[in-house]
């Protein structure tokens, strides 16, 4: 029915929707036809047990026209109504399952599995004490509080097929002879099971918390190790790099200075072979001069005193070894070094025998 405060309430947050922040004068109209049935209603209504759903629906509408500020007559009317039931009947929320009896939503106390129903506590006072009316705590679900094959209670719990039974299927059904045991004994083990089993779990999450902690002290001891290695390998590095550097530049040095003494006793050298050179070229020329004459007494006697020379000349000649040839006869070779002497050994040793 339109009149019903719940069906009025869903009404109106259904109807009541703006479109781009304006609403519909069909709306309008059909908001305050819903709140003048509902307003004779409720002057009409004898039992006033019904004013606390009543009472929903009036919040509601006077609240939605208040924020969309609409501001009439009608309005000014539905806001008093609201505040006189407010002031002579407290507000009734439904909390939980309500009775099955009541036509205020009442909250249960329990539930009859027998006659199906919940029942407030007005009402569970005068309702059967029978053993076959069994109470429960309030519940909406009695479909599975009852045997599937005899719709009956479930009364046992039958141990051995982990089954909730009915009496029937405890004498004549097919858990005959089994070994069963009340619900509620059934269920009080179960906990105790399930108790022991978290408190199982329980200290396994306490170790794991330990062990996470051990972990994580562990974790920050080796991040401090790790940062202490790192900082001395860098230091060791920083220190391995600055003496290759030294190192560098004093084997660089060694090399330069290596490098200019080489090259003055080079440029020595080369100044004594152009001076050797030249003595060898005059008598060169004086050879060929000699070579020119017809005059055999000439020739063989002329000049005895440059035989020595030319003897040390054609030993010379036949020399291979460049410092042999600079330094000439043994009386001039021996301020140098003894190169002739060796079988005449590479230069180099005069060279870089000093060095």
């Amino acid at each position: 029915s339109v009149c019903n405060p719940k069906y009025t309430a869903d009404y109106l947050f259904y109807f009541w929707s703006p479109r781009e922040n304006e609403i519909s004068i069909l709306y309008i109209c059909l908001v305050f036809t819903l709140l003048g049935t509902l307003v004779k209603y409720l002057s009409s209504c004898a039992d006033h047990s019904r004013i606390g759903r009543l009472e929903i629906g009036l919040r509601i509408g006077t609240t939605i026209l208040e924020f969309r500020g609409i501001r009439d007559k009608r309005n000014l009317r539905l806001r008093s109504i609201a505040e006189n039931i407010r002031s002579t009947h407290p507000e009734q929320e439904e909390a939980g399952i309500p009775c099955t009896y009541c036509d205020s939503p009442v909250p249960a106390a329990k539930t009859c599995l027998h006659c199906e129903a919940s029942l407030c506590d007005k009402h569970l006072k005068k309702h059967s004490k029978s053993a076959e009316h069994v109470l429960t705590e309030p519940t909406t679900s009695l479909e599975n509080r009852k045997c599937s094959v005899h719709k009956k209670v479930l009364e046992y719990y039958c141990c051995e097929d982990a089954a909730c039974i009915c009496v029937s299927c405890r004498l004549d059904g097919e858990h005959r002879g089994h070994q069963v045991e009340t619900l509620n004994e059934a269920s009080e083990k179960k906990k105790e099971k399930l108790r022991n089993i978290l408190q199982k779990l329980t200290s396994q999450r306490e170790e794991a918390e330990k062990r996470v902690q051990s972990l994580e002290e562990l974790r920050r001891q080796v991040q401090g190790k790790a940062a202490g290695v790192t900082e001395r390998v860098t230091a060791l590095i920083r220190d391995i790099r600055k003496q290759l550097e030294a190192l560098e530049k004093r084997v660089l040095s060694e090399i330069s200075r290596q490098e200019e003494q080489v090259s003055l006793r080079v440029s020595d050298l080369i100044r004594q072979l152009e001076i050797k050179k030249e003595e060898l070229s005059r008598k060169m020329g004086d050879i060929e001069e000699l070579c020119d004459m017809t005059d055999p007494v000439t020739v063989l006697q002329g000049r005895e005193s440059d035989r020595d020379d030319y003897c040390d000349i054609e030993e010379l000649c036949d020399m291979t070894d460049p410092v042999t040839v600079l330094h000439g006869r043994e009386s001039d070779r021996d301020g140098y070094c003894d190169a002739a002497k060796n079988g005449g050994k590479d230069e180099r040793k005069c060279i870089y025998g000093r060095m």
